[in-house]
């Protein structure tokens, strides 16, 4: 399923099915706040992470496993992460998700 990264309703990028640890620089975002979402071909909202100046951080503290804001969606095609820090956060095991959760 191809997905799009929406940033304040602004599209940023289309994601192929099976993408994987996408960065994207802050220099393509419109200003703070945001309000990011990834959404399917029809529009429906998969997952929304909101975020503001204190939420993005660069390398976390010494001892600090992760920084910033995270969001994650267990679906029944795969998984959805978004983060606002430097380091990927570690992820909980994947959920089964719901039947139908991946129609577009």
């Amino acid at each position: 399923m191809q997905l799009s990264l929406v940033v304040n309703s602004t599209l940023i990028e289309t994601l192929a099915p099976g993408a994987a640890d996408k960065a994207i620089h802050v220099g393509v975002l419109p200003p703070l706040p945001w309000v990011v979402q990834v959404r399917t071909s029809s529009g429906r909202v998969m997952i929304t992470l909101t975020a503001d100046t204190g939420d993005i951080q660069g390398q976390p503290a010494i001892g600090a496993t992760h920084s910033g804001k995270e969001a994650a969606a267990d679906l029944s095609c795969g998984q959805l992460y978004l983060w606002t820090g430097a380091m990927e956060p570690e992820w909980p095991a994947p959920g089964s998700g719901s039947p139908g959760d991946c129609a577009p």
